[in-house]
């Protein structure tokens, strides 16, 4: 990988995972109702993919209700 996405080890994940728990903590602590929600940190390529009008897109491709069934071995419905 190349850019801010190589130097992203599994450390950085971490640490950033940390950072943003302290931060959430000590919003949820300072009593001000009306503080704005701590963003996350943001990490590389973790960005949702959006359709052309800003709506997020799942991941993967959508299968049919039978299809899940049949792969979590779930009775066909009666």
């Amino acid at each position: 990988m190349a850019g801010e996405e190589g130097e992203w080890d599994l450390r950085n994940h971490l640490l950033a995972g940390v950072f943003d728990l302290l931060a959430a903590a000590n919003w949820q602590r300072a009593g001000d109702e009306h503080a704005k929600k701590p963003e996350r940190l943001p990490r590389p390529g973790a960005g949702a993919p959006q359709a052309d009008d800003g709506e997020v897109l799942a991941r993967g491709k959508a299968v049919s209700i039978e299809e899940m069934n049949a792969r979590l071995g779930w009775p066909a419905p009666t």
